[in-house]
């Protein structure tokens, strides 16, 4: 009887999988957070007049090109370090800076220019399984 217990406890453990679930649900977050970002971006680079296209960081360094290829770019800037960034939260555009659901070293999603494209591409540095990147 013990052993029967056993094989159908050791069935659903296997087949529930909470780990990949929870993954999934840090996955859908962050998801979710970086189109907010990109939005913010948006609306705050339209409705802003005297904005240039360009967007800078850390006193006006030009935003880096993305190193690497889709999705592992490796040349990104944390988000709050845009020169806008602080202005997105002043003026209403994001309620505060999204932070990685697993926090850790570097808990803010990365920013880098997409060259060839002409897009923004903006990654999570922390990894759940593959790297989730939005670009536009």
């Amino acid at each position: 009887m013990f052993g029967l217990l056993t094989l159908i406890f050791s069935f659903f453990v296997f087949t529930l999988n909470p780990s990949s679930n929870f993954e999934a649900a840090r996955n859908s977050e962050r998801t979710s957070e970086m189109s907010q970002i990109m939005s913010s971006i948006n609306m705050y680079m339209i409705q802003e007049e005297g904005v240039s296209d360009s967007l800078t960081y850390s006193g006006g360094m030009p935003l880096p090109v993305c190193a690497g290829g889709k999705p592992d770019f490796t040349n990104g800037v944390p988000f709050p370090s845009l020169d806008i960034a602080p202005k997105l939260l002043e003026n209403g555009y994001m309620a505060e800076y999204p932070t990685d659901p697993k926090g850790g070293d570097s808990p803010y999603y990365n920013i880098c220019y997409n060259s060839p494209a002409g897009q923004l591409t903006i990654y999570a540095p922390n990894l759940d399984g593959e790297r989730i990147t939005l670009t536009r």
